[in-house]
């Protein structure tokens, strides 16, 4: 007779692995979230980048730069647009 194979399940099974995200869906997913309060993301151009940082949002109806120097990462997070085994290559 062959051995038995355990019933048990171990809990590294039950964690999620990290999963990579692209860039791409993370934007998409971080604008839907900030778009019922009129923000959106915005990438900048490289001769902004000194004075807004890589990253920042703009209010949508006026277009004047909400917060600068944003974490795209960081915002998924607090946002609940990135999930907790999930992550981000920038």
């Amino acid at each position: 007779m062959g051995k038995k194979k355990s019933a048990a399940v171990k809990l590294r099974d039950l964690i999620p692995k990290k999963k990579t995200i692209p860039w791409h869906l993370l934007s998409l997913r971080i604008n839907t979230r900030l778009k019922p309060i009129n923000l959106q993301l915005c990438k900048s151009r490289k001769t902004l980048r000194k004075a807004l940082g890589t990253y920042y949002i703009v209010e949508i109806s006026t277009g004047n730069t909400a917060i600068r120097n944003v974490d795209p990462g960081e915002l998924a997070r607090e946002i609940g647009a990135l999930k907790y085994y999930e992550e981000v290559k920038l």
